[in-house]
Order: C-alpha cells, then structure tokens, then sequence
C-alpha cells in the first residue's frame, strides 16, 4: 500500500499560494480605494496648506468641522466602510492600516458630531477653550488617518 503524500501537499501549497494571490488582489483593491478617500478627506483641508498649517483659529476649526468634515461625511463614509469590508481578505499589514485608518476616522467624527448636534460650535467665552481642544483633537485624528490612507496608497 502505497501512501499518496505529494497529493496533501501539493492541495496544501495550492492553498496558500491561491490565499496569498487573494490577499494581494486584495490589497491593490483597499489601495486603490485608499487612494480616492485620502483625496477626500485631503479636500477638508484645501484652504490651508496641509503640511504643517492647517486650520489656526477656533474660528477655521468650527468652519472645517461643519461644513468641510461633516459635510464631506455622505462620501467618505462609505468609501471608509468598503475598505473596512474588503479589510478581512488583506494582508495582515493592510488590515492593520485598514483598522488604523477606521479608528481615527470614527474619533474624529466622535468628537465633532457632539459638538454640531450641541450647537457647541457658535461658540461663546465659556466654551471656546473647551471647543477648541476638541477640534484640534479631531485634526488629529484625520491627519492619523490621513498617513494610514498615505502607506496603504503606496502598498499597491
């Protein structure tokens, strides 16, 4: 009796070769996809140079959350949510990114919607430091997605 042992391990290399080629496609597809949604949320920042102004005053911060951030969410919301999707088939580094990217995404949004739906942001004497902080903290945030979406656009 013969014992077929080249048949297990050529099913097993057919495996993993066929789940790295997957993953590969996969992460050309989450590229491509960061590479549009970095343009995006690039777009909220185009009154001020990106590099290392952006917006100064409490007064540009307030504009930036509400009409370029929030407004922008109809579009970077469901751009963010297909890479999320297509997040469980990529390489375990772009999952990272994907996750990285999401993560800052979503405190972002946590610290700005709370603060358009308040009415925080017409701001007054006893609320401007604490507005503040919290849109600089949401700049932050998009900058940390802004540099996950940056790897994974060059990861293709």
């Amino acid at each position: 009796m013969a014992i077929d042992v080249l048949g297990p391990l050529t099913g097993l290399a057919e495996r993993f070769f066929g789940d790295r080629e997957r993953r590969r496609v996969t992460d050309i597809r989450i590229g491509d996809k960061a590479r549009q949604l970095r343009r995006q949320l690039l777009a909220s920042f185009e009154e001020w140079e990106w590099g290392t102004i952006g917006p100064k005053t409490v007064e540009d911060l307030a504009r930036w959350a509400a009409q370029k951030l929030a407004r922008g969410y109809g579009v970077t919301e469901p751009a963010l949510r297909e890479l999320v999707d297509l997040r469980a088939d990529a390489s375990h580094r772009v999952r990272q990114l994907v996750g990285t990217v999401r993560d800052h995404y979503d405190a972002a949004a946590d610290l700005v919607n709370p603060l358009i739906k308040s009415g925080l942001l017409t701001m007054s004497a006893a609320n401007r430091g604490h507005v503040e902080g919290e849109l600089r903290k949401a700049v932050g945030h998009v900058r940390q997605s802004l540099a996950a979406l940056d790897t994974l656009a060059k990861n293709d």
